[in-house]
């Protein structure tokens, strides 16, 4: 087992860049022609109805988590969303001791773990005002996702700080005030997955962000769509493509940073 996690941790930023491809390549998919054609316009700089944007962005999330939000469908959706978050963070997290608490692995993955169902809630309680927010401000794309994203960000802020409230109410008891400094890192920590849902979206963004700037200096979109069997009515695999670089990225720094830290044989 221990030899299949080592592998694993060098393989996971191939596995994380695949998943973001593979996100965007299924909404690619499952997207009407019509919220592409506005998104690949957006992406070159056309000029679109504003109104036109911001509808294919609540197309995009609702493929994402379904519609209407208030289903059973969506609601095991965002659970599905927020479980893979945790074991992901669980995976990464295994054997890293904090260098500012000092406190045992095995605490912090009770906690992340014990956390999960409030996790799901602030996840899914996140969607109703993500969704109205994307309609509201989609007319500027980049703005929307990035905003949304602190949107849900802070719903889930709000749902940590009560947990915090709850672990105080208990440390009053002078049996336990010793444990509170555990307990309140315990609290942030297992908020992580829950801020890990919402990735798609400055993922999103960025890549946006990035067609849009090299657009003018070397028609990157169009290079990309080339790159992929009718491309030029993809332009999400083309994000996809952008998301996965930067993913890869992002997991290869972290690998880099940590590596280090987790002791030989850590689960």
């Amino acid at each position: 087992m221990e030899k299949l996690l080592e592998q694993l941790g060098y393989t996971t930023p191939f596995i994380y860049a695949a998943a973001a491809y593979r996100l965007f390549s299924w909404l690619d998919e499952n997207a009407s022609d019509k919220g592409k054609a506005t998104l690949a316009g957006a992406m070159n700089l056309r000029d679109y109805e504003n109104e036109e944007i911001a509808a294919a962005l609540v197309e995009f999330f609702d493929k994402i988590y379904t519609r209407p939000l208030l289903t059973l469908r969506a609601f095991s959706r965002s659970l599905l969303f927020t479980l893979i978050a945790t074991l992901v963070v669980l995976f990464e997290m295994r054997g890293l001791a904090p260098a500012f608490v000092e406190t045992t692995t095995a605490f912090l993955i009770g906690g992340t773990i014990i956390a999960y169902p409030f996790n799901a809630v602030t996840d899914y309680v996140s969607l109703f005002i993500i969704r109205p927010w994307l309609r509201r401000i989609g007319t500027r794309p980049i703005l929307a996702l990035l905003t949304g994203t602190l949107l849900g960000f802070l719903v889930v802020g709000f749902g940590t700080a009560a947990r915090t409230m709850v672990y105080i109410w208990l440390a009053l008891n002078p049996s336990r005030i010793d444990r509170l400094p555990y307990a309140l890192y315990q609290t942030f920590f297992a908020s992580y997955p829950a801020l890990l849902v919402f990735s798609w979206l400055p993922l999103m963004a960025v890549a946006i962000a990035i067609a849009r700037a090299m657009n003018p200096i070397s028609r990157t979109v169009q290079i990309g769509q080339r790159l992929l069997r009718d491309g030029s009515d993809h332009p999400l695999k083309v994000v996809g493509c952008f998301a996965a670089i930067i993913v890869f990225v992002i997991a290869m720094a972290w690998q880099s940073l940590f590596s280090g830290a987790r002791p030989q044989g850590a689960l």
